[in-house]
């Protein structure tokens, strides 16, 4: 069914979006620097000692005339690139990277200040520029499995490399902890988190922080979707941009198609894997940090997102003691049994495919959003076909109709205010 939902809005978006369509299977070839390099060798070409690829390097002082805006992106592309050789053995290794990858994706949007749209944008770029072989994007993926498990603290100042400051704030009174959904890398679910930041706004009193659960092997296997599919252009970049980046449907037509309906499928049976057989557990990781909040008396709200819920379930059973300081809050669940407010979009395509032909109970649905044609692109400028995402949909503020992120906001304030 999800298959049918996704294959009917990708072509109503062709028609409405791009004219009409054409024949054939041949991909059209996304824009890219002329001179990108393909090489075997996962750190490729670095004449300049930068380590950042001169091909990288070469397009961000092309495309970028801000100067910290320049500096910023090469210090995140010097990140991503350290990730893909990192020993994924090695967990302080590890750790080292995901922290300079927290200061690094940051300074991206404090140096853009209220343009989080192009901020967005610009990272997701060099990542695609990064990832642009089978060898990196495999190396990319294996490395944010690592990191399953682990959580990030949003900075508020500046971390850029280029400048003095670069302490992370102390955890606040009041903690947002967010657990993302399905389809998210950390640097993702990192992304959301500047958003939501964004979207509820920085107090002297509110911190956020990021509980990270990786998609369950889900990118790996999307990978062979991916080859089977398109791999023949050897546009690795192309990955992520046709995942979740909302740049597809500019590039693609029939064999992005094809190739979205396969990794439809393969995110339906993730769901209905993870909703049959719920985590009863959290990481060690996770539970150190919710430790060092609930025993410093802070004030605790679980905003969870998708199978996130699942997650923010688990962590809150395991902490049931201290529900008088530890509230949650659901954003799209999948399942109907809950530990807090929650907030779902009647039209939230995801949600309703999982339950279409099954007996189980859905969660109740809360709040209308608009048809796919009149929705306007989330703070991040994507627009979502199947009202599921987090930032273009639940916290999308232009979508005034319906009253959906008004409602997120709603369920927030409440459990602060309860605790």
């Amino acid at each position: 069914m999800l298959k049918k939902i996704l294959t009917t809005a990708i072509f109503l978006f062709l028609l409405a979006g791009c004219g009409g369509g054409s024949g054939g299977d041949e991909i059209v070839r996304w824009e890219e620097p002329p001179d990108q390099e393909r090489s075997l060798n996962i750190a490729g070409i670095d004449n300049s000692n930068s380590g950042v690829r001169d091909d990288i390097e070469a397009y961000i002082i092309k495309n970028y005339s801000n100067q910290q805006q320049k500096n910023a992106l090469l210090q995140f592309a010097k990140v991503v690139q350290d990730s893909l050789s990192v020993d994924t053995a090695n967990a302080t290794a590890v750790q080292a990277i995901d922290e300079r990858d927290s200061r690094a994706l940051h300074c991206i949007f404090y140096t853009f200040g209220s343009d989080t749209k192009s901020a967005s944008t610009a990272w997701r770029k060099i990542r695609s520029l990064s990832t642009n072989t089978i060898t990196r994007l495999t190396a990319y993926i294996k490395f944010n499995s690592a990191i399953d498990g682990t959580t990030s603290i949003l900075p508020e100042e500046n971390t850029c490399d280029s400048i003095d400051t670069q302490t992370l704030n102390p955890t606040k009174g009041t903690v947002i902890a967010f657990f993302n959904g399905i389809l998210n890398t950390k640097q993702d679910a990192k992304d959301a988190l500047e958003h939501l930041k964004n979207f509820y706004g920085k107090t002297d009193t509110v911190s956020y922080e990021l509980v990270y659960n990786d998609s369950h092997d889900f990118y790996s296997n999307a990978i062979e979707i991916f080859k089977a599919r398109l791999g023949n252009s050897g546009q690795y970049e192309l990955y992520f941009d046709i995942l979740n980046d909302g740049s597809w449907y500019s590039n693609f037509l029939n064999a992005a198609i094809a190739w979205l309906n396969d990794v439809s499928g393969k995110i339906s049976n993730d769901l209905a894997i993870l909703l049959q057989n719920p985590p009863t557990t959290i990481s060690s990781g996770h539970q150190a940090r919710i430790n060092y909040w609930l025993n410093n008396s802070k004030k605790v709200v679980f905003l969870a997102h998708s199978h996130g819920n699942l997650f923010a379930d688990a962590a809150y059973n395991n902490n049931r003691a201290y529900s008088a300081s530890l509230k949650v809050v659901h954003l799209a669940p999948v399942s109907v049994e809950t530990n807090g407010a929650h907030v779902l979009a009647f039209e939230d395509g995801v949600i309703n495919a999982l339950y279409k032909e099954t007996d189980a109970a859905k969660p109740e649905a809360t709040h209308h959003i608009p048809p796919y044609l009149l929705r306007l692109a989330g703070a991040n400028g994507k627009r979502d076909t199947l009202g599921h995402g987090f930032v273009e949909i639940y916290i999308n503020t232009t979508h005034l109709w319906g009253g959906l992120s008004s409602g997120v906001r709603e369920r927030i304030n409440e459990a602060i205010s309860s605790i």
